[in-house]
This record gives C-alpha cells, structure tokens and sequence, in this order.
C-alpha cells in the first residue's frame, strides 16, 4: 500500500510555498509529491469545470482528483521520515479538512499566512505577469463576485482568498489544536532558516540541515510586450536543452538582461491604497488573531 503524506502545507496560496516546497525537498529526510499542487483534497472525485481564462490549461492542468492517481505520488517513498505534500488550496476549498480527516486524519497541519492586502496584490501581479488578468486592481477586486459566480478558478479570487479566519477555523474544528502549527509570511521572509528549523521540527526531521536559499521563486514583474515574455517562458521551458551550449553563467547573464528588456518594475501599491484595502480585513484580522493566537498588528491599518 502506498504512504500517504503525514504533513501538509495547506498555504495560503502566494504566501511563500513555492520557496518552502523548493527548501524542504532538499532535505534528505523529507519526501515531496512530485507534483507541488495536485489539488486531490480540494477536488476529490469532481469533474474539473473552472472557467476563468487559462484555469483549465495553467491553473489545474496537473489536478488531481482520484486517490489512485494521488497515492501514485508517493509510490516512490523510501525511508522518509516526512512525507508531504503542499498545496495552497486545501486552506481555501471548503472540502478539503474533511477530505484529509478521512483519508489521513493523524497528519500534521502548517499554514502560512501573509498580510492579506499584500497576498491579494500578489495573486494580481501573478496573473497580470501572465496575461491572463487585464483589469486593474481594484477593478478586478470589484469584479470578483461576478466571477466567483461564474467559478473562475480560486487564484482570481484575491479578496475571499486573503480572508483566512473561516478557512483556518475549518481545520481547528476538524484537527486537534497541536497537529496544527501557522507561520507568519513576513517572518518568514526576514529569516527563512528560522520558519525552515521550525517547520523540520514541527514534522520531527533534523533540524541542523540546511537548504540552499539564494533562488527566488516566483517574483512577480509585468512583461512589457507579451509576446517576449512568450519566447523567455520557451526558454526556460528548454533551459535543460541550453545547458549544453550555454554555460550557466552566461544564461543567468542572458536571463538578467532579458529582464532589464522586457519587464516593467514589479508594481506597487500606494500607502494611501494599502490602507483603503485594509480596512476590508479588519474584522476578519480581530478573530484570526483570537483563532491562532498570534499578534496580528503589523497586518491592521
């Protein structure tokens, strides 16, 4: 019989798990699905029917929603001592707490969450970066009832999505309270060895490894002309391929200039901004703080 993971890293989604998934595969006693995101708890056993633009072939192209196909990630476990999966939206699909129970209600539960606005703007610039989103955005906030009703796939819903009280008192209502363990974006991103040690302690691997940490993993900059921003994505499709012409210094220094070429500056918001869109998350801040008993301060307006 297959293992299935004993922890799982739930999100939230542009809240620093593409780093964490890169930081804990290193690790010699962790084992990963191969796949970052299959979305099984979220999606089990539905028909995948997302309509926003590119969420059939971007979003939820490696979905997957039969526990075969699922227990087929982990065929290749080992000797792991942690075997994991990480997954933003198990933190945001109502389905998915009692998905996992069912499945493997022993498993060890993280989240990371981040200031709420600054996770909305994220997921914007994400999509704006990849051509599908072309509305401001505040405009995009404005239109987000429209297309959740019309189920756009969950990383277009920037505000519901940064609002973490109801998804996170799904689980303490499913898990007991010391399977579960929440980490803080922002410290994480001043001392991401810290949050690392925490997290290898939380699933009981050794704490003294060390990954390498220098990579970023999915900034977010908006490509001045699509179409370039097209053939950059072919290359890194066929970065494998160019290691055996270009050296690894020169595709770096090829990377660094195409950027300088081709993208805008990551966008920003303005202080005045930031503190309008604040105030949408007060009161979901006031109960999250009570929920996970963390001082939530530098996330109010």
């Amino acid at each position: 019989m297959n293992k299935l993971p004993n922890f799982l890293i739930i999100g939230a989604a542009k809240c620093g798990t593409t780093a964490l998934y890169h930081y804990l595969d290193q690790h010699p006693e962790v084992f990963l699905s191969p796949i970052k995101e299959t979305n099984f708890f979220a999606l089990k056993d539905k028909e995948l029917s997302f309509n926003g633009p590119g969420d059939s072939n971007i979003t939820h192209i490696r979905s997957i929603t039969s526990i075969t196909e699922y227990k087929n990630q982990f065929i290749n476990v080992t000797a792991e001592k942690a075997v994991g999966e990480i997954c933003p939206s198990y933190l945001y699909f109502e389905d998915a707490p009692k998905n996992i129970k069912e499945h493997i209600p022993k498993v060890k539960i993280i989240a990371i969450l981040r200031e709420p606005v600054a996770r909305a703007f994220s997921a914007w610039v994400h999509l704006t970066r990849d051509g599908r989103e072309h509305l401001s955005f505040e405009e995009a906030l404005s239109d987000e009832p429209r297309r959740i009703k019309e189920n756009w796939a969950e990383i277009w819903h920037y505000k519901e999505e940064s609002k973490y009280y109801d998804q996170l008192k799904r689980y303490y209502d499913s898990f007991p309270k010391e399977n579960i363990k929440v980490f803080i974006y922002e410290e994480f991103k001043a001392n991401p060895l810290k949050t690392y040690s925490e997290i290898c302690s939380f699933i009981a691997v050794d704490t003294s490894f060390i990954p390498e940490t220098g990579t970023q993993h999915n900034t977010g900059k908006i490509p001045k002309n699509g179409y370039f921003h097209n053939v950059y994505f072919i290359i890194v499709f066929f970065k494998k391929i160019l290691t055996f012409f270009i050296s690894d210094e020169h595709l770096s220094t090829l990377k660094s200039c195409y950027n300088k070429l081709f993208f805008h500056e990551k966008p920003i918001l303005s202080d005045a901004d930031i503190l309008k869109y604040k105030r949408i998350f007060e009161k979901d801040i006031k109960m999250l703080e009570q929920l996970i008993d963390i001082d939530l301060s530098i996330y109010k307006a």
